[in-house]
């Protein structure tokens, strides 16, 4: 699937996660 940067999917898989779980927060707190 990722033959071209496999490293590149890796990063984006694990900060997926980490910033909507990070910006969930702080969007709720702005509303």
């Amino acid at each position: 699937m990722y033959t071209t940067r496999p490293y590149s999917s890796e990063t984006i898989e694990f900060d997926l996660p980490k910033t909507m779980y990070s910006v969930q927060p702080v969007l709720q707190q702005t509303k």
